[in-house]
């Protein structure tokens, strides 16, 4: 790897931390875009991942479970949340509480 490589890869390495930053100040919590609940985040490593259900190992060391309703799927990449909890990689759940029951509405990389 010469000069100009690294250079360059030094380069893409600021240019997505960058993206990344202005993706997280600008991404806030809960949008409130929910008319019904109360919505929030919560972040840790997820432990299981089904079609129908999330669990996240909180920060604190407690387990959440989300459940995940078919209009949310969509929102969910579940291969990707797989991977995650196989590698015991950190993510944010975007939830929405209705009753007693969280749903999972979105999950971003920590």
């Amino acid at each position: 790897m010469d000069r100009r490589d690294v250079l360059r890869l030094a380069g893409l390495i600021a240019a997505l931390l960058v993206i990344v930053g202005v993706v997280l100040l600008l991404g806030g919590g809960g949008d409130g875009s929910s008319s019904q609940g109360a919505s929030g985040r919560m972040t840790g490593v997820l432990t299981s991942v089904s079609d129908t259900r999330l669990d996240l190992r909180t920060e604190s060391g407690d387990t959440q479970a989300f459940t995940v309703r078919p209009q949310d799927r969509r929102n969910l990449d579940l291969f990707h949340l797989q991977q995650h909890a196989a590698d015991a990689l950190p993510s944010i759940v975007h939830y929405e509480q209705e009753g007693g029951t969280l749903y999972a509405i979105r999950v971003d990389d920590a």
